[in-house]
C-alpha cells in the first residue's frame, strides 16, 4: 500500500470520541455506543462516525471532522490528515502521568491528592477550549504531574511539590464553564507552590496568583513566538509570598522575579508588599496584565473565539 494511503487510513481508523475531546469538543454519552457533542446535541458519534442530523445529515470519520474545523476550511485532505495524526499521536486522552510520587491515602488529617482519572478529556476541553491554553503547554503539565482531572468530581488539580517532586499542595478548579468552583486540597501546605520548570537552568522566576494565569502567560509567549520555556513560572495560589519565600530558599540561583499579579487593588498592594518583604534575595520588577489577570489578556488575544462552523 503506498504511503500516503497508509495515512490515510491510520487517520481514518482513529477514535474518533478521543480525537474530538482532543480537538477541544466535550463528549457526553447519549444511549449504548452513541454520544453527542455537549455544545451541539444534534452531532451524533457511533460506530467511530459522526453525523450531525441538523446541518443535512454531513459527517463521517476523524479526517471529516477535521476538515470542517475552521482551521482547515477551504485546505486539502491531505493536511487533515497530517492533524489527526500528530494529534493523536501527541495527545493520547488514555495517557496517565506515574502515580508514585502520589502521597499515601490515610485517615490522619494528612494531605491526600484527590484520585485521578484515566480519561481526563473534561480537563482538556475547559483549559483548552474555555480558558484558551495552548495545546502542547496543557499536555506538558498533564504529562509531568502538575495537573491531571480527578476521578470523581472532573476537577482540575494543580500540585505544588517539595524539591524532591513529592506532592504538598494541591489547588482544584471546577471544568464547568458555568459554575466556578477553586478550592484548596485538605492540609495542603500552600508554601509549596504550582511551578512551571524552564526546560534548562534559569536565574528567572515569573510570579502569578493562579497556575492559570501562569500557562496563560506561557501559551501568550508561544503565541507571539517567543521562548515560552525559558523561565520557572510559580503560582502563589493567591497573593500571599509564603511560596515565594520558600522557592527563593530552595533556588538560591534565582536572581531575579518578576511579579505579574493580577491588575487590581488586590494585585497591586501584593505586589508592593512582597517587593518589600523580599527585598534583598533578588532583584525584583513587575509586569502586570493588561486586564485583570493574564489569562483575561489570553482570551482577548484571541477574539474572535475559536467556534465550529460545520
Amino acid at each position: 500500500m503506498p504511503a500516503w494511503e497508509e495515512k490515510y487510513e491510520a487517520a481514518r481508523a482513529v477514535d474518533l470520541i478521543q480525537f474530538v475531546q482532543l480537538m477541544g469538543y466535550p463528549v457526553k454519552r447519549t444511549g449504548n455506543n452513541e454520544y453527542c457533542l455537549v455544545e451541539h446535541d444534534s452531532l451524533k458519534i457511533s460506530n467511530n462516525k459522526w453525523c450531525w442530523h441538523s446541518r443535512g445529515g454531513i459527517g463521517g470519520s476523524a479526517i471529516d471532522f477535521a476538515m470542517h474545523f475552521p482551521v482547515f476550511n477551504g485546505r486539502e485532505e491531505r493536511d487533515a490528515v497530517d492533524y489527526v495524526l500528530e494529534l493523536t499521536k501527541t495527545m493520547p486522552i488514555n495517557y496517565s502521568p506515574p502515580t508514585s510520587r502520589l502521597p499515601i491515602e490515610n485517615n490522619d488529617g494528612q494531605f491526600v491528592l484527590p484520585e485521578k482519572t484515566d480519561n481526563p478529556s473534561r480537563m482538556f476541553a475547559y483549559l483548552n477550549t474555555t480558558r484558551g491554553i495552548d495545546r502542547d503547554i496543557i499536555w506538558e503539565n498533564y504529562k509531568n504531574g502538575n495537573i491531571y482531572q480527578s476521578k470523581d468530581t472532573n476537577n482540575c488539580v494543580f500540585v505544588g511539590r517539595d524539591m524532591d517532586g513529592t506532592p504538598r499542595y494541591g489547588t482544584m478548579r471546577g471544568t464547568l464553564s458555568n459554575k466556578r468552583f477553586v478550592k484548596d486540597c485538605d492540609s495542603s501546605d500552600k508554601s509549596y507552590g504550582f511551578v512551571m520548570r524552564a526546560k534548562s537552568e534559569t536565574d528567572t522566576v515569573f510570579v502569578f496568583e493562579s497556575p492559570i494565569d501562569a500557562m496563560s502567560y506561557a501559551t501568550i509567549i508561544k503565541m507571539e513566538g517567543g521562548v515560552y520555556d525559558g523561565v520557572d513560572r510559580l503560582s502563589l495560589g493567591g497573593v500571599s509570598e509564603k511560596s515565594l519565600d520558600r522557592y527563593l530558599s530552595d533556588n538560591l540561583h534565582i536572581k531575579n522575579v518578576v511579579l505579574c499579579l493580577d491588575n487590581d487593588d488586590t494585585g497591586r498592594d501584593a505586589t508592593t508588599r512582597i517587593r518589600n518583604s523580599l527585598s534583598g534575595r533578588a532583584n525584583f520588577s513587575s509586569e502586570p496584565p493588561t486586564n485583570k489577570d493574564y489569562n483575561e489578556d489570553l482570551k482577548r488575544l484571541l477574539v474572535p473565539k475559536r467556534e465550529m462552523t460545520i
